[in-house]
């Protein structure tokens, strides 16, 4: 699979999390990131890449989900670890675009291995200047670049 392949399916997944962000899925995503299935995983990525119109190739998919389940199964832990590097910010203040960035960043950081760090991180980049506001890019990398050097060093 090429980087620009890659890069969508990241942004498939960036915008699959996005949507369990919004209120009318806060069900779903409570019911996922604490008692994760893999069928009602199955049915909700349907109806939302139906709702995005995603046209992806089967290995871009597989992919988006790798990330998806990792950010799904790891979901309090990451927000936890988004809120312990936050410095003099508060978790709800950070824009549902940004948290959203974040979350899939750091599950492909910390539990997909194969993806090298600073892939990782300058995608998340590319994904905050694409959706965040002005400072998203900045404050991503900020963020993604602390936790990965804390993880380094434990």
């Amino acid at each position: 699979m090429s980087t620009h392949q890659r890069s969508l399916a990241r942004e498939f997944a960036f915008q699959f999390m996005f949507h369990l962000q919004l209120p009318i899925f806060e069900e779903k995503k409570a019911s996922l990131t604490t008692n994760y299935q893999e069928s009602e995983l199955g049915l909700l990525y349907k109806e939302i890449k139906m709702t995005i119109n995603a046209e992806l190739a089967l290995d871009q998919e597989n992919f988006a989900l790798t990330i998806i389940k990792a950010t799904l199964k790891n979901y309090q832990s990451i927000q936890s670890l988004i809120e312990k590097n936050l410095t003099n910010w508060k978790l709800d203040r950070i824009s549902k675009v940004d948290f959203t960035i974040l979350l899939t960043a750091l599950a492909e950081l910390l539990y997909h291995k194969d993806t090298p760090d600073k892939v990782v991180i300058n995608e998340a980049i590319e994904l905050a200047k694409k959706f965040g506001s002005e400072e998203s890019a900045n404050f991503i990398n900020g963020m993604v670049d602390r936790i990965n050097k804390s993880k380094t060093n434990d």
